[in-house]
């Protein structure tokens, strides 16, 4: 599952910055490819800084992802790779936007959001497949009591991130109730607040 994700992010980070690249300048997709725009952005702008420091992360981790599990050290340095790679990602949106004491809330609210957000989506493939395999029913249930903590903490992280983002993003309460985009947040609420208590 790391070499999948590895791979996909090599491909389609190329198709991702030639797709913000034509959304910046206004153009077709074959016009931003004949005027030079994917270079532009990957040169010139944060989103293009950020994407190519994960796409160089990626080409780092794929190497260590195939010997996983041989010693604790690579698979230490693997998940820092890993884990900056994915809060990268909060310089490439809105967060990237905000000026002095705002971005580093905003970032710092943004990555925490993300590195929570994969921390816990990317666990239960292991989790589901260590579920699979063992036989002992005690292992099991130990595996099952960490992941739940791990849960717990993934949410609760998300939930306080996410209040942050709503407030740069929807900046009001009448804009959080008012606008299609502040109505998919309040459902997001109420479904993490529903799985937390689960």
């Amino acid at each position: 599952a790391a070499q999948l994700s590895a791979a996909l992010m090599l491909i389609t980070a190329p198709l991702w910055l030639v797709l913000v690249a034509e959304d910046m300048g206004s153009d077709t997709l074959a016009g931003a490819l004949s005027s030079g725009a994917p270079k532009t952005a990957l040169l010139h702008t944060q989103f293009g800084h950020a994407l190519c420091l994960r796409f160089i992360l990626t080409v780092v981790l794929v190497p260590l992802v195939a010997r996983l599990g041989e010693h604790r050290w690579r698979d230490g340095v693997a998940f820092v790779i890993a884990a900056v790679s994915v809060a990268a990602i909060a310089w490439q949106g809105h967060a990237g936007d905000e000026l002095g004491r705002d971005a580093m809330v905003h970032l710092t609210a943004d990555a925490t959001h993300l590195l929570a957000a994969g921390l816990w989506l990317g666990a239960l493939l292991p989790l589901m497949l260590l579920l699979r395999d063992v036989g002992e029913a005690s292992r099991k249930h130990d595996a099952a009591a960490r992941f739940s903590t791990l849960g717990v903490i993934c949410v609760a992280a998300l939930l306080a991130s996410g209040i942050v983002n709503t407030y740069y993003l929807v900046g009001s309460v009448p804009a959080l109730v008012g606008t299609a985009y502040g109505q998919m947040l309040l459902l997001k609420l109420v479904l993490v607040l529903t799985m937390l208590g689960l």
